[in-house]
């Protein structure tokens, strides 16, 4: 299976994200009496309808429905919604650290070592060139980062010809937090990383050398983190945004807001959740040594469909959902966007 990324800088016209539950009724012919059943497992829907495009766009959409049609594919779809969402005035806990690569000031701020050719852009994606076998880490930035504090990292990995790879430390770089070298078509990877200091450090890798190593999107920001564990099934959480030693901004929790989408870890799968009411600071406890300045109860829907295991990342920056064509016959009319708004459905994908 492969997680196809939706193509940068495409924005819908329109989105409409709906809940399809697994409900069933049932009235009796005698009594008059309606019994409903209620079954977990309720899938994202998101109708989407694009505005007219060029022929450019046309084909990156085009290309998009036509990858994720095939086989075991799916697609990573943003919710195009509260981009900055949980953004605290003055502190940008949460906001993206970086710009996408194609935007200016995308590579501002990186620099390169052991590289035959500076790193350059090919389709919108990040492609650089190692000049020796030592997988060393050829291109890298430093980000501004609280200590103590989790951050959640996301990196597209296009399909290609050969493994590329990632490390994240702290801005000494003296510390890994996270070594990965994905073989081709690996998509999305993901995690939490905490820094011991002031910064974290994100470094490409091109582990063979003189071959191109092709990057899609990265993404590093704050996030929140489960105070405890919640069986699946639950539709409730412990929300923590602050740090044990200082325990974090005032009312950190309360940047969420009800309508707002976040993606909860849950059985090693992020799953898409909507904050269906504001969330409230805990008040009078203190909860795993923690004080209540960063605590919150949060309620989601739908239900959980994994467990989340205590000290799980909730991602409100930029949330994704993977997802499948609704009706994958439709393939046969995806060229038709060059001519006018094009409307499809999409629905979200459960599988492994």
């Amino acid at each position: 299976m492969a997680d196809i990324l939706w193509p940068p800088g495409l924005v819908p016209k329109r989105v409409t994200w709906t809940l399809e539950r697994n409900i069933a009724t049932s009235r009796s012919p005698l009594s008059g009496t309606t019994q409903r059943w209620t079954r977990a497992g309720s899938k994202w829907r998101a109708s989407i309808q694009m505005p007219p495009l060029n022929a450019t766009e046309s084909g990156l959409l085009s290309s998009f429905l036509d990858l994720i049609s095939r086989g075991d594919n799916v697609g990573v779809v943003p919710v195009f919604q509260n981009d900055a969402a949980g953004v605290e005035s003055g502190l940008a806990q949460f906001r993206s650290l970086n710009a996408p690569w194609a935007d200016q000031p995308g590579l501002t701020g990186w620099t390169h070592q052991g590289l035959v050719s500076p790193p350059y852009l090919s389709g919108g994606n990040l492609v650089l060139r190692a000049n020796t076998l030592t997988p060393t880490p050829e291109f890298r930035r430093t980000f501004s980062a609280v200590a103590g504090l989790p951050y959640f990292f996301s990196v597209y990995v296009p399909p290609q010809q050969y493994p590329a790879g990632f490390v994240i430390g702290n801005s000494a770089f003296t510390q890994v937090y996270f070594d990965n070298r994905p073989s081709p078509s690996v998509g999305v990877v993901s995690g939490v990383v905490t820094s011991n200091n002031t910064g974290l450090t994100i470094a490409f890798t091109s582990p063979v050398a003189f071959q191109p190593a092709v990057f899609g999107t990265f993404s590093l920001a704050r996030c929140y983190i489960a105070q405890s564990a919640a069986a699946a099934g639950g539709s409730a959480l412990v929300l923590n945004g602050s740090d044990p030693a200082n325990q974090g901004p005032p009312n950190l929790v309360r940047t969420l807001k009800s309508g707002q989408f976040v993606m909860v870890r849950a059985a090693g799968r992020l799953e898409l959740k909507r904050v269906v009411s504001a969330v409230d600071t805990i008040t009078g406890v203190t909860i795993g040594s923690i004080g209540t300045a960063g605590l919150g109860d949060l309620r989601i829907e739908p239900a959980l469909r994994g467990a989340v295991a205590a000290s799980a990342e909730i991602v409100a920056d930029q949330p994704l959902c993977r997802m499948r064509l609704a009706e994958p016959e439709s393939t046969s009319t995806i060229d038709a966007p060059l001519f006018g708004g094009f409307a499809f459905d999409l629905i979200e994908e459960f599988g492994a």
